[in-house]
């Protein structure tokens, strides 16, 4: 099974918005309000399941050879060169409604390496975003399940840590770190 979350986008983020909106609300007639809102919720998850399973298939990185862009990763590239190929790149995507978080850990060149040759390069459906809406590539979070070792140092709380290391008794916590690579302010958002 393949990993959809960069397809999803924000829809996990709406559909706990929508979870926490019904517990909430206590009363009948706001139950009753509740149930038609997950009602329309599910129609609507429908249609767009339908259109993701009609849609034919691309990559970002085909998509934006169409738009006239050509990002492609050498290692003889300077600092400077990835630096500037690195922010094009985030913003030949957010023209795409395609939008980068927890990338402060990675390095340009690190960071321009994975996006030219991973996530660019995965099969997505061909399907415009609505207004509003977008994808956003959580960079540490597609990795976390496998190797924790990101988040755990840069990106989770103290109490993520703490809940972590109880789970996972037996297992080194890495120690907290700054990040190394401020980016995330500067990045494009939805």
């Amino acid at each position: 099974m393949t990993d959809r979350s960069q397809e999803w986008g924000e829809f996990s983020e709406w559909l706990d918005e929508i979870n926490r909106s019904i517990e909430q609300k206590g009363d009948a007639e706001k139950e009753s309000e509740n149930l038609f809102s997950v009602n329309r919720l599910v129609e609507a998850m429908f249609r767009w399941m339908q259109q993701l399973s009609d849609a034919p298939m691309t990559t970002w990185a085909q998509e934006l050879e169409v738009r006239g862009y050509d990002f492609e990763y050498h290692p003889d590239y300077s600092d400077a060169e990835i630096h500037e190929k690195l922010w094009k790149l985030i913003f030949a995507l957010a023209g795409m409604k395609v939008y980068l978080t927890n990338s402060d850990h990675l390095s340009d060149r690190h960071l321009y390496r994975r996006l030219t040759q991973r996530y660019t390069q995965q099969r997505i459906a061909q399907i415009p975003f609505a207004d509003g809406t977008g994808c956003m590539i959580d960079v540490v979070g597609s990795e976390t399940q496998d190797n924790p070792d990101a988040w755990l140092r840069y990106y989770a709380s103290n109490r993520e840590r703490m809940e972590w290391a109880k789970q996972n008794v037996g297992k080194t916590l890495p120690a907290s770190e700054e990040m190394k690579y401020p980016r995330e302010s500067n990045l494009p958002k939805p």
